[in-house]
């Protein structure tokens, strides 16, 4: 499985177990454009390290059943990996454009 499947996949699994079902459907229904978005964006190494990184810390702060800083794990990944998405956007590929939009 891609890390760009495997994101998405997880995404809505988690979507779902928080009682936030219809963040799972959207995710669902779009899940054609997060795949080319997806692949675009992990086909930036720094990104790529990123999301794996966030997904060890992730793991273990659930291996020790650490709740208190799972917030602040995920804010902080997502500071990071939309300061290096709003890098990628200057050279977005066409087939991307009606995205950024």
């Amino acid at each position: 499985m891609s890390l760009v499947s495997w994101t998405i996949t997880f995404s809505v699994v988690l979507a779902f177990a928080s009682g936030n079902p219809i963040y799972g459907l959207i995710l669902n229904g779009l899940k054609g454009l997060y795949t080319r978005v997806g692949r675009y964006y992990f086909s930036n190494v720094q990104a790529k390290e990123l999301a794996l990184s966030f997904y060890k810390k992730l793991a273990l702060l659930c291996e020790q059943k650490d709740t208190e800083h799972v917030m602040d794990c995920v804010r902080q990944y997502g500071k990071e990996s939309g300061i290096i998405w709003h890098e990628l956007q200057s050279p977005l590929p066409s087939d991307l454009e009606e995205v950024k939009r």
